[in-house]
């Protein structure tokens, strides 16, 4: 713990960022001895810790890990949690790309409930019609989540089934994509592959359904012993 401590102090950024390799390697060794050493500090500690690394940052890969990190521990408290994530939508709601990631991030969160990310799909920043945005979501949640899309009572699958059934309707190739995990049932227990498999049963019987949907969720059914 003292070593992870020592390398946090000593690659640290104290002077104003630096786009050359050598601090974008100190960036790196700062955040990786940054994560080691918030997952052993105790409760009191960590939401100082982990606050004083995302306020203090001179950069944007500092804030990145600081709120990768808040999105996933569960000893933060929601109060820290939404203050990071308020401040770094207020920073960089201008910026296409890095709000993706402030969306993706939430999704990929072990931490987002299904209701949750409901509300994240009304906020006003969610487009449907921007596919980037639409992959900040769903993609993430879908391939991110483990945690929540493979919950045992498929909620999870049902909320990505929900979804792409929604999307089909407007853009048939995104949709026919984001489909992409729920295929993957054989690789899971028995309980999960039954979840999945009605998931998929669901949307190929939905009315109107795309050629390009109907081909993806076939070829995965066609494969049923």
């Amino acid at each position: 713990m003292d070593t992870w401590r020592e390398m946090y102090k000593r690659f640290q950024s104290r002077d104003g960022f630096s786009p050359m390799s050598d601090a974008m390697a100190n960036r790196a060794l700062a955040n990786l001895a940054f994560e080691y050493v918030a997952r052993g500090v105790g409760s009191e500690e960590l939401a100082y810790f982990v606050k004083s690394h995302y306020f203090k940052a001179n950069n944007l890969t500092d804030r990145k890990t600081a709120l990768n990190f808040v999105c996933r521990d569960p000893r933060l408290s929601l109060q820290v949690r939404e203050e990071v994530l308020e401040d770094f939508y207020e920073r960089w709601n201008s910026e296409a790309l890095v709000l993706d990631l402030w969306f993706s991030v939430q999704a990929q969160s072990p931490l987002t409930s299904i209701e949750e990310l409901k509300k994240l799909e009304s906020h006003p920043m969610f487009d449907r019609k921007n596919p980037n945005r639409v992959r900040s979501v769903f993609s993430s949640f879908g391939m991110g989540n483990h945690f929540r899309f493979h919950a045992t009572d498929g909620s999870g699958y049902e909320y990505l089934a929900n979804a792409v059934s929604s999307l089909d309707e407007s853009n048939p190739q995104l949709a026919a994509r984001l489909a992409g995990p729920l295929t993957r049932w054989g690789r899971y227990d028995t309980n999960r592959q039954r979840l999945m498999i009605g998931a998929l049963k669901n949307m190929a019987s939905s009315e109107g359904i795309s050629k390009d949907l109907y081909e993806i969720l076939s070829k995965s059914l066609d494969t049923l012993p």
